[in-house]
């Protein structure tokens, strides 16, 4: 353990010493993994710790299993890996999509799909995608470990359930077979910027109706969630254009619900329902 700066940089050989680490300076302790929102903000000085505990090396949190139910894959899988996955791009074409949409190649090379989650950023772009999959997260401390819906995760922005004495050990999602995926997002330039806002879209559709429908938001509401109101909208009806324009216009709907009316409404709101609208059409395969 060495002093850099004012921290002392800790680099455990495994899980289980990591643990034992965390329950002893849990609530002193940043986890660094890619580093690549982390070392930002210890430059803007807006972090303040007194250990980096660094899970980078640890190569049980790198792993990526699939069966006939679904997915189970460990936090340090890269965005890289994700985009670039045949497994994931058969299995979930818009989270890889998503994943590769994250910052530049450098960025992705390094960034991790669990310090996307736990960051807890309004507009990671792999969360809506994840949550639309209905995934959920395994949180493990000393003692005990627990599963935690991902959509229930995030209480505020940049705020979660996870305890000073946890980390995130491991991701899961169902293998959603025969639904169709979209994913929008708006960012101020084509690449390396931040998702101002994005729609992930999973529809079941089976003899043209759709059975269910999953609408999940990233920078819509202060924390990513579905829309389960637009989500009715759809379930049970044969999808046409004036549905899929009135489930949009929902989404911009519980936005201003949730929020009130701002200075920026006037903006957001019809962005907010064509994205909505092109994530649809998308995981329709309608122009």
């Amino acid at each position: 353990m060495g002093n850099i700066n004012n921290f002392a940089y800790v680099r455990p050989e495994n899980v289980a010493q990591a643990l034992d680490f965390l329950a002893e300076n849990g609530s002193e302790t940043r986890i660094i993994a890619g580093g690549t929102d982390l070392l930002v903000e210890m430059r803007q000085g807006t972090e303040n710790f007194k250990y980096l505990l660094d899970i980078g090396n640890l190569s049980e949190l790198r792993f990526f299993h699939t069966g006939q139910n679904g997915v189970e894959m460990g936090p340090l899988m890269t965005h890289s890996w994700l985009a670039e996955s045949e497994e994931i791009q058969d299995i979930a074409p818009f989270l890889a999509q998503a994943a590769g949409h994250v910052g530049s190649v450098q960025i992705r090379n390094r960034g991790t799909v669990g310090g996307n989650i736990v960051t807890a950023s309004p507009c990671a772009d792999t969360v809506p995608p994840l949550i639309a999959l209905d995934c959920k997260i395994k949180l493990q401390g000393v003692q005990e470990s627990r599963w935690v819906s991902l959509k229930e995760f995030f209480t505020a922005p940049y705020e979660t359930v996870l305890a000073p004495e946890e980390m995130l050990t491991a991701i899961a999602f169902p293998r959603l077979s025969g639904y169709r995926f979209g994913f929008v997002r708006l960012a101020r330039r084509q690449a390396m910027a931040k998702a101002r806002m994005s729609i992930a879209v999973a529809l079941d559709l089976q003899g043209g109706t759709v059975k269910d429908a999953r609408i999940a938001t990233g920078s819509v509401l202060p924390t990513p969630q579905r829309i389960e109101s637009a989500e009715k909208l759809l379930t049970n009806e044969v999808p046409n254009p004036e549905l899929l324009k009135e489930a949009s216009k929902q989404v911009a709907r519980e936005m201003i619900e949730y929020s009130g009316r701002r200075w920026s409404t006037p903006y957001k709101e019809p962005v907010v329902a064509t994205l909505t609208e092109r994530a649809l059409k998308k995981a329709l395969g309608v122009n």
